[in-house]
């Protein structure tokens, strides 16, 4: 080769890695592409970039939170279900099990809504066993207590709760 093509070819080659390395490009921008999403609240293409970049720095720990806030937007969105299914595939990391449960509760909530209303503030009875028991359930929007009514001779007992 001539002289003049190889100096060529190796000031090509170098003016192609010094524009790779100014436009940054490679592990180093896309870490600092997906930064920027996360900062943006864009989790969800953040986690894609930032699990891309595999081991590259802290790249793991900010998939992990780039899903783990990805869910907690779509928890705040009442898209309980995809939240849920996030939630679950992040097993232990930070409170997890407990949105799982609260997306659960939300999800309930959604399917069972005309029950709920149905219920709200009443109480019903039924048989407690004898022909002098009555059981009853009393209904709120956050739980239910479940008693015992009894009568004898001296009247209406409570049976405790």
């Amino acid at each position: 080769m001539r002289p003049l093509k190889k100096r060529i070819i190796v000031l090509a080659l170098f003016t192609i890695v010094l524009a790779f390395v100014l436009t940054g490009c490679g592990k180093g921008g896309n870490y600092k592409k997906a930064t920027a999403l996360y900062e943006d609240g864009k989790y969800q293409e953040a986690a894609e970039i930032f699990s891309e970049l595999g081991d590259y720095e802290d790249s793991a720990e900010m998939t992990k939170k780039s899903q783990y806030e990805a869910a907690k937007a779509l928890f705040d969105s009442a898209s309980y279900e995809d939240a849920r299914n996030m939630f679950l595939q992040l097993g232990e990391y930070e409170n997890s099990k407990e949105f799982v449960a609260d997306c659960d509760h939300q999800l309930m909530l959604q399917k069972y809504a005309d029950v709920f209303t149905a219920l709200d503030g009443k109480t019903w009875y039924f048989n407690g066993g004898a022909d002098n028991i009555l059981n009853s359930i009393t209904f709120n929007s956050e739980h239910a207590t479940i008693s015992q009514v009894y009568f004898d001779g001296n009247g209406k007992h409570e049976n405790g709760s």
